[in-house]
């Protein structure tokens, strides 16, 4: 309780220093952070983000990429292994005004559309070879577009990537944190969204707000693209990107997606040497413990 009290105590040099995250994370009550979250979901509003839930919405969205020949992608899942966990719902941008969510697997009787149709009508898209596909971590969505049949072709750019070449050191690179630095907006947090509202995982959130907080994801990765590009070249940092950065991220994405093959017997081996070792540093360090409080116990 008194820790907590210093540190709300500290809210008013935070707020006057513009220690925007910290205002954020530490000190504040239950009714200051669901006020936060109200206040992010009320300015969230003002923007054109859009629930898609028809064929017809969906055609246009398709038709908008292939006009922009470009597009923002953001995957939601049920779970953090992107290998394994259900595709819930994937997020599309194309410009700075709007940006549009589709729900797939929301536990709700509310219309969505299929798996298999949004297949169909995405695929021919992602695999277009020339539409530039936007990421924010893109092994994460890759993997979990393709677990669910969707598989993406052509030049990608890896706004988290990029943004660990042209940051500085102190500054994380969430996306969360980018936004909130580069743009000074608040971005909900998976935990405003589903552990405050005791939920088990993102399935289960009502698909307003599921909008709210994937539409923006993809739109603040598409933001922060144009800044990104920008920076790398100020930077220099332009060649390292797209020459080893971003061909690594492929050969690191195929390891995953196929898995490394590995002796077991080998593995089950080096185990027992290594729990034989460490045994042998745990035994030797108490002996030595046990002198040290012998000659302290006869002085």
């Amino acid at each position: 309780m008194l820790f907590r009290s210093l540190w709300s105590m500290a809210r008013p040099l935070f707020i006057e220093l513009e220690f925007k995250s910290l205002m954020e994370e530490v000190g504040a009550t239950k009714e200051q952070q669901q006020a936060l979250i109200d206040k992010k979901i009320s300015e969230l509003k003002k923007k054109n983000f859009n629930m898609i839930a028809t064929p017809i919405e969906l055609q246009a969205v398709v038709q908008e990429i292939e006009r922009a020949h470009q597009v923002a992608i953001d995957t939601e899942g049920d779970g953090v292994d992107s290998l394994s966990c259900n595709l819930v719902g994937i997020s599309l941008c194309t410009n700075e005004q709007t940006a549009y969510y589709i729900p797939l697997a929301h536990k709700t009787d509310m219309p969505q559309l299929s798996h298999e149709y949004v297949r169909a009508v995405l695929q021919p898209i992602l695999e277009n070879t020339a539409i530039a596909k936007y990421f924010h971590n893109a092994k994460f969505d890759l993997h979990l577009l393709a677990s669910h049949g969707l598989h993406v072709k052509g030049p990608i750019f890896d706004t988290m990537i990029a943004a660990s070449l042209v940051t500085k050191d102190w500054q994380r690179i969430s996306l969360k944190q980018l936004a909130l630095f580069y743009f000074d907006e608040h971005m909900l947090t998976f935990d405003e969204v589903v552990k405050a509202n005791k939920l088990p995982n993102f399935s289960h959130v009502q698909l307003e707000l599921a909008t709210y907080y994937s539409a923006n994801d993809a739109y603040q990765t598409f933001k922060l693209v144009t800044l990104f590009r920008k920076m790398l070249i100020d930077e220099g940092m332009q060649h390292l990107f797209e020459t080893i950065e971003m061909p690594l991220m492929h050969v690191l994405y195929a390891m995953e997606e196929r898995g490394i093959y590995a002796d077991r017997a080998v593995l089950e081996e080096l185990d027992k040497q290594l729990a034989t070792a460490l045994a042998r540093i745990e035994q030797a360090g108490s002996r030595s413990e046990e002198r040290r409080v012998g000659k302290e116990c006869r002085s």
